[in-house]
C-alpha cells in the first residue's frame, strides 16, 4: 500500500526503580484492535535468546498479513537483565524498518514510559491525545474491524492526515495555542466520522487515548519558542458527540533518553495513554 504506516510493538513491560524493566504477557487485547484499526501493518518482533510465541491475536493478523514477527539474531552472549532484550529487538527492528521505508513507521511500547537502551539525551514533546479516539472494544472481532478498514479508509486516512498536521503544528510553531486552531478543528471533523461510521456498524466501542513523544531538533525546539511555554500546556477541544467529554490534548516540553536515529521527520514512540499531570 503505497505510504502505508507501520508500527512496531514491544510486549507489555515496567520500568523498574533499578532503570531495568521486567517484562511478560502478551499484547493487551484493546492495543492490538487501537493499533490495527489505525496502522496499516504491525511488526511483534521476535529474537533467538528468548522466543516467545504469538498469542492468538497477533497469530489471526500474521495469517491475515497483517502482522509480521521479524525475526533478530543476536550474535554472542547477552543477559536478558530483566527483559531488556524485547526492547533491544525491538529497536533493532525498527531502524530496519526504517531503513526499509524512512518515516513510514513509528514505535509502540506497551508501558507508561518509554524506555530505550543506549538512548541519547533528546529534547521532546510529551503529548496526550486524551480521552478521544474511539476504538473497538477488547472483544471485537478482529476480521470484523478488517472489514471496516476496507470499507471506510477514506476517514482512516483523513485522520492520519490531520494528525500529521496536529505534529507539525506542535513542533513548528511560537504560538502553539493560536496556530493549532485550524488542524485541532480538521482532526476533531475526523474523529466524530470515525466515531458515527463505527456506531452505524454497531461496534461495541470506547474512547481511550493516544499518547506520543515528538523529538525535536534543537534549532527548531529554540526558534519555535516552545521552551518558554512553561512546564505544560492544555488545549481544549470541543466535545465532538454526545459520548465524548472533556476530549484534551496536553503536552509538555522533556528531556528524555531516545534512540539516535529517531528524530521529528520520522517517527513517533507511542505507550500506553494515561491521563496524568505533565
Amino acid at each position: 500500500m503505497k505510504n502505508s504506516r507501520g508500527i512496531v510493538l514491544s510486549p507489555p513491560f515496567e520500568i523498574l526503580e533499578n532503570g531495568g524493566i521486567i517484562c511478560g504477557g502478551s499484547p493487551n487485547p484493546a492495543d492490538i484492535r487501537k493499533y490495527l484499526l489505525y496502522w496499516d501493518e504491525i511488526d511483534y518482533p521476535d529474537n533467538n535468546f528468548i522466543s516467545v510465541g504469538a498469542c492468538q491475536d497477533i497469530q489471526f493478523l500474521i495469517d491475515a498479513k497483517i502482522a509480521s514477527r521479524t525475526r533478530v539474531q543476536f550474535q554472542g552472549s547477552l543477559s536478558s537483565n530483566n527483559g531488556e532484550v524485547f526492547i533491544k529487538a525491538q529497536q533493532a527492528v525498527f531502524d530496519k524498518r526504517q531503513k526499509e521505508s524512512p518515516g513510514n513507521w513509528s514505535l509502540a511500547q506497551q508501558s507508561t514510559a518509554p524506555h530505550f537502551i543506549g538512548g541519547q539525551s533528546k529534547t521532546a514533546i510529551d503529548y496526550e491525545l486524551w480521552n478521544a479516539l474511539p476504538v473497538p472494544k477488547k472483544d471485537v472481532p478482529l476480521n470484523d474491524i478488517l472489514e471496516f478498514k476496507d470499507r471506510r479508509m477514506p476517514e482512516l486516512i483523513a485522520l492520519r492526515i490531520h494528525l500529521d498536521e496536529l505534529y507539525q503544528q506542535i513542533i513548528s510553531s511560537s504560538d502553539i495555542p493560536r496556530a493549532r486552531n485550524t488542524a485541532v478543528a480538521k482532526l476533531e471533523s475526523s474523529l466524530s466520522a470515525i466515531d458515527r461510521t463505527m456506531a452505524e456498524k454497531l461496534f461495541p466501542r470506547e474512547l481511550t487515548s493516544l499518547r506520543g513523544f515528538i523529538p525535536l531538533a534543537v534549532e527548531s525546539f529554540l526558534a519555535g519558542g516552545l521552551g518558554m511555554m512553561g512546564a505544560s500546556s492544555q488545549l481544549g477541544m470541543e466535545p465532538f458527540s454526545a459520548s465524548v467529554v472533556g476530549s484534551c490534548l496536553y503536552f509538555a516540553v522533556k528531556t528524555l533518553s531516545l534512540p539516535s536515529n529517531i528524530s521529528s521527520s520520522a517517527a513517533l514512540t507511542y505507550v500506553s495513554g494515561i491521563k496524568r499531570d505533565l
